[in-house]
């Protein structure tokens, strides 16, 4: 879907769903497997593949590697037709501006591998080829992120390789698509200097300045998740988006194999089935979700609801929705009001014990701290750690933890 944007003008290119349109067809014309044949494009190496380090691959007899490949089927079959797609228009294209049949075969190459990468090991960026089994492992998800950087070095604002028209119609596109939510590297710089405060707070300014007016709602999430978001109301943020191309924890240096493998081990002691399901084959825990019209998490609480057909073909194809998505994000800053809420009655505890005025004595009737939460802190303060512990325990408590309480006298 990018080839347009950053190897052809405008007014060369075919249309996106015309190029979706011509590689989805199970049978072509003679002519349009010539094409296939001789770019190759049928021998591509997915993102699927492991990152091109297929001894890192499950075994394809085993039954993991049958779970994983059957799980992969969708995501394969969609690459498989954006890629031959990608080729016949970009064929069609060269030759319409001149090129030779083998002029417009090599040109059609070289825009495949530029849109849509080449996950084999010789193109893979120096930390993949000269870095151990670990950083292979640890960023074999990552490559389509950095992949895609390299393309947005080329749309960069400086960069002369690309045209004003070429980087208006790759940001446009990507912006449309991503939203304020894919920012490139949006999750690091949430993560580090804002404790995980940014993305939370843009949604919360947005969702509060729209309210319930239904043109406001539609221009805030079309603005925060994408067009998509709107009308088919799906969220793509997370998938075309490249807010989490850096790693920000430490389960993402693990690499999927060995954190899903963790996961899968935790979930199975615990008696968690769907979450083992997802640890294994994430595209068979979307089907069996959409067939049980609903998702769980954490206590065996329901997350989400798929009530309509439309709701299960979205979960079933993997993808999240607009609801999903918004709701989640919801609960989230609720709690995120509660945190801060309960720090500015902190504070304002704090400083009225430390300076009785009037000024601070406004501010607890403002926050509706009585006198006796004051008092209660008063003598918090005056207590040593193990006076805390002991008086907020109640009588059950305190039988509870006396042997633990005798140890530490």
């Amino acid at each position: 879907a990018t080839t347009e944007i950053h190897t052809l003008s405008l007014h060369d290119a075919l249309p996106i769903s015309k190029s979706i349109a011509k590689g989805a067809p199970r049978k072509y014309s003679m002519h349009d497997l010539k094409i296939l044949v001789e770019t190759n494009v049928l021998n591509d190496i997915g993102l699927d593949s492991g990152s091109g380090y297929d001894m890192n691959r499950m075994s394809a007899k085993s039954l993991l590697g049958k779970l994983n490949r059957g799980g992969m089927w969708m995501f394969k079959t969609s690459e498989g037709i954006v890629r031959r797609g990608t080729v016949l228009a970009a064929y069609e294209a060269g030759r319409k501006r001149g090129m030779t049949h083998e002029e417009a075969i090599a040109f059609a190459k070289d825009v495949n591998r530029k849109s849509n990468f080449d996950y084999g090991v010789a193109d893979a960026p120096n930390i993949f080829r000269r870095g151990s089994i670990v950083s292979q492992l640890a960023l074999q998800f990552k490559k389509y992120g950095i992949k895609e950087l390299e393309v947005m070095a080329d749309m960069f604002p400086t960069n002369s390789k690309t045209s004003r028209k070429q980087k208006a119609i790759f940001w446009g596109t990507y912006f449309l698509t991503a939203g304020l939510m894919g920012l490139p590297m949006l999750d690091f710089f949430d993560k580090w200097p804002f404790d995980g405060k940014l993305k939370l707070s843009v949604e919360e300014c947005l969702m509060e300045a729209a309210g319930g007016d239904p043109l406001g709602k539609k221009l805030a999430t079309a603005a925060l998740f994408g067009v998509a978001a709107t009308v088919p109301g799906i969220d793509l943020s997370n998938r075309a988006g490249l807010s989490d191309v850096i790693p920000t924890r430490g389960s993402d240096l693990m690499g999927a194999t060995l954190s899903k493998t963790a996961n899968l081990i935790s979930d199975s002691l615990k008696g968690n089935g769907m979450s083992a399901i997802r640890d294994v084959s994430p595209g068979i825990y979307n089907i069996v979700a959409a067939a049980r019209g609903y998702s769980k998490g954490k206590r065996g609480r329901v997350n989400d609801r798929y009530n309509t057909f439309y709701d299960r073909v979205l979960r079933a194809m993997g993808f999240k929705s607009t609801d999903e998505r918004v709701n989640s994000d919801i609960d989230r800053i609720v709690r995120m009001r509660k945190s801060a809420q309960t720090s500015r009655e902190q504070e304002a505890i704090d400083d009225y014990i430390d300076e009785p005025t009037s000024v601070n004595r406004q501010k607890l009737k403002e926050l509706g701290i009585s006198d006796k939460r004051v008092e209660t802190e008063r003598k918090k303060k005056q207590q040593d750690r193990r006076g805390r512990t002991q008086t907020g325990m109640n009588k059950k408590g305190k039988t509870q933890n006396e042997r633990l309480m005798q140890f530490g006298e």
